[in-house]
């Protein structure tokens, strides 16, 4: 072979690998990934921060910097399972496998709650008496052992209790139903998320500023639970004590009433 023809393959192959680098980087602009033999659609994941300092990790691997509050960690993923965990030190760990769909973006919520929340006894001779006392008179946004039901902020989202058991009833348009709302591919009119037993289950709330996560007073504490019952279901305790009763102020301030004292706590 001569050098003219040589440098003229040279300068084919160069032009190739070019042709094949632009096509690569053309795909992966428009969400394409190479899955072994295959060229698939990527889906986009998506993950809210709830607090400052919140790590994640997607697929085991972990997010270099750890996001400010409200901040996203966005990835492209293959279509599939993938698994997430949002983490920060003196809180528990929150996980979830999550579907991702091809084209679709995906928003996943974590919350955390601290391990040791703070607490802070409020006196008789405390500005914040008063206020306290009267919203466990008002029972605090208790779900009665009637079916009365306690409605989420945007007021799609009933939750009720039968005797012992917390179900979610999706009340907006059926087309714009969460997908956590249904088990599967199955979606019925009222979903269990929790049972246990009647006489140990008090009050029933949502937590502050989520439509998707309550928090009720069970026994001798007071616990946080997801409504999405995929793969893991999150149910974190917030507070342990004798028998507590937990309600909010109209200011978002979370009250637990327990062994005769009022306490404000921090979340």
């Amino acid at each position: 072979m001569t050098k003219e023809s040589q440098k003229k393959r040279a300068g084919r192959m160069i032009a190739a690998l070019a042709v094949l680098i632009a096509a690569t980087l053309i795909l992966y602009a428009n969400g394409y990934r190479i899955d072994g033999f295959s060229i698939v659609k990527t889906g986009l994941l998506r993950v809210h921060a709830p607090l400052d300092e919140t790590l994640v990790f997607i697929d085991e691997k972990k997010r270099e910097t750890p996001l400010e509050k409200n901040a996203l960690a966005e990835e492209s993923l293959a279509p599939g399972e993938h698994s997430i965990l949002a983490v920060k030190d003196g809180y528990w760990p929150w996980s979830k496998k999550v579907i991702v769909e091809a084209g679709t973006a995906t928003d996943i919520r974590p919350f955390l709650l601290p391990i040791h929340p703070r607490g802070q006894e409020i006196g008789i001779h405390d500005s914040r008496y008063d206020s306290a006392v009267s919203l466990f008179e008002q029972k605090g946004g208790e779900v009665e052992k009637t079916e009365s039901d306690l409605l989420s902020p945007n007021g799609l989202i009933a939750i009720k209790r039968e005797g012992g058991a917390i179900a979610a009833v999706w009340r907006g348009e059926e087309s714009e139903r969460p997908k956590y709302l249904c088990e599967g591919e199955v979606c019925e009119n009222e979903l269990v998320i929790f049972d246990g037993d009647e006489s140990l289950l008090k009050d029933i709330l949502f937590f502050p500023g989520r439509e998707d996560v309550i928090m009720f007073s069970f026994d001798d504490a007071v616990y946080v639970l997801e409504i999405d019952k995929t793969d893991i279901q999150n149910f974190q305790p917030l507070y342990r004590g004798e028998d507590p009763r937990v309600a909010l102020d109209s200011d978002g301030s979370l009250y637990v009433f327990d062994n005769g004292s009022y306490i404000r706590l921090e979340i």
